[in-house]
């Protein structure tokens, strides 16, 4: 039963599960840790400071699904543990943890860990620097990969041919109606964001739908002729897909299975 219980963890402003802090004096419960922290396998941190998160991971050895947002204080303190997970999904701002300078991050070695395993990546923030996110096709096994911020056409085409293996390609916007139509791939989803991202962690990390699941389902439905190549933009709010329904059928051979990560 510990496994299951203990899968997912999530410390922000609003939510604090498991709790950790000792109830007397608010510190770090490191026994209680010490007991549940090889089961965690999926974590999200969000304005928490860096010190805090290091702390937790390091009792986490699982970990394979993690997501940092807006983390403060001095993240190079993250980095050292980063490296000896074995991610398979990352969600962070890449110029915040790893180098804040975008010259720093263009050398930053993607074909490395933690990146050496990871096949789905949130890049939160992103630059408007083609040279930067030309690196992120170092990372072998990426698959899927979503970006948000100021990005033109260009760089999304430069990621499309970059990523070899990349099958799913997510450009978030905000309440933004106008798709690149001049981009013709399949792989590309247009989403605008108008629902609250920790409750669509929450849903996906607790084996509901998530934001990966629903753009796979719009390409196969692109891909069965179903809906128009055109339709670029798709809208992420509980109205228009929640967990318990699907717009268009998913296939057989969808390429994730929201279930796939271990939970030995």
């Amino acid at each position: 039963m510990a496994p299951r219980l203990y899968k997912v963890l999530r410390m922000d402003g609003h939510k604090k599960v498991p709790p950790l802090e000792d109830p007397l004096d608010r510190s770090l419960n490191v026994s209680f840790l010490h007991r549940i922290g090889r089961h965690v396998r999926i974590a999200l941190f969000q304005d928490q400071l860096a010190q805090e998160c290091a702390s937790v991971l390091n009792f986490t050895p699982n970990v394979e699904d993690l997501s940092l947002w807006l983390i403060k204080g001095k993240l190079g303190k993250l980095y050292p543990i980063l490296k000896t997970l074995r991610l398979r999904r990352l969600s962070c701002d890449l110029q915040a943890v790893f180098g804040r300078s975008a010259n720093r991050l263009q050398s930053f070695p993607f074909d490395r860990p933690p990146f050496r395993c990871l096949t789905h990546l949130e890049s939160i923030n992103s630059v408007e620097v083609t040279s930067t996110l030309l690196n992120l096709g170092l990372i072998a096994n990426l698959t899927h990969l979503s970006v948000n911020g100021p990005l033109g056409v260009s760089t999304i085409s430069t990621l499309l041919k970059s990523c070899v293996k990349l099958q799913v390609l997510v450009w978030l916007f905000h309440d933004v109606g106008v798709g690149p139509d001049s981009i013709k791939d399949i792989r590309l989803v247009l989403v605008n964001l108008r629902r609250d991202l920790l409750d669509g962690w929450e849903i996906a990390a607790r084996g509901g739908v998530s934001l990966w699941r629903i753009a796979e389902t719009v390409i196969a439905a692109r891909e069965r002729k179903e809906i128009d190549e055109k339709e670029w933009m798709i809208e992420y709010s509980e109205d228009y897909y929640d967990a318990h329904s699907v717009k268009y059928k998913a296939t057989s051979d969808s390429t994730v299975n929201e279930n796939d990560l271990n939970t030995n």
